[in-house]
């Protein structure tokens, strides 16, 4: 039986055999997808057009927001949900990135 305290074992387990993967995922991203994809990992079912996701990506441009959400989308890293939602499409590289960046 899997209990509660195994799950930051798991991911630990997780984090160490992806690593490398999901360090060169971010090395190949630009500043903006960076700090776009970090937001929508730190905020919870983000709306990325509010002002609370722009003020806390400290990017003030819808446009530059939209550029870098779709660069992410055709990387596969996340994809649209409804309207201004974005999920990730795996959600061990979200719990990374909160972990680690």
């Amino acid at each position: 039986m899997v209990t509660a305290g195994d799950l930051p074992k798991a991911l630990a387990v997780v984090f160490a055999r992806e690593k490398n993967g999901f360090e060169s995922i971010i090395e190949d991203l630009t500043p903006n997808q960076l700090t776009v994809l970090k937001g929508l990992a730190e905020m919870d079912e983000a709306r990325v057009f509010t002002a609370d996701f722009m003020n806390h990506v400290r990017i003030a441009s819808p446009g530059a927001i939209k550029r870098a959400l779709n660069s992410l989308v055709a990387l596969r890293l996340i994809y649209y949900r409804h309207r201004t939602e974005y999920r990730f499409s795996n959600p061990f590289f979200r719990e990374w990135l909160k972990a680690n960046l």
